[in-house]
């Protein structure tokens, strides 16, 4: 009986070393997943810092969208009025050659 006593405090034992040596591996996987969970914290922060300069970056590109179609809608204004200045020119100078040629016809026949 003492035997069998015994044999059971060394199976006993045998399991206890198995256990010990499975918590020790628990806490190395414990340590090593709180590692992991702060390196998916830290990625997790840039990550939304990143976000939050994208959408600087496009409020910025927004405004810059909206400054440019106000500048094209004046340049549309300036070159129409351009044009305009242009025919008037052309229509100015066409009537100041008609009269000029009509003065000269006069007095080649005066």
């Amino acid at each position: 009986m003492e035997k069998q006593i015994l044999n059971i405090l060394l199976e006993l034992q045998k399991d206890m070393k198995g256990v010990i040596s499975n918590v020790k591996i628990l806490k190395v996987d414990t340590k090593e997943l709180r590692g992991d969970v702060q390196l998916l914290k830290k990625d997790t922060k840039e990550l939304k810092m990143n976000v939050q300069l994208l959408k600087n970056d496009t409020q910025e590109l927004k405004t810059d969208v909206k400054l440019l179609k106000n500048d094209t809608g004046k340049l549309k204004t300036d070159v129409i009025d351009i044009k305009e200045t242009v025919n008037r020119i052309e229509r100015s100078q066409t009537e100041d050659v008609v009269a000029l040629l009509k003065l000269i016809e006069q007095k080649n026949r005066g």
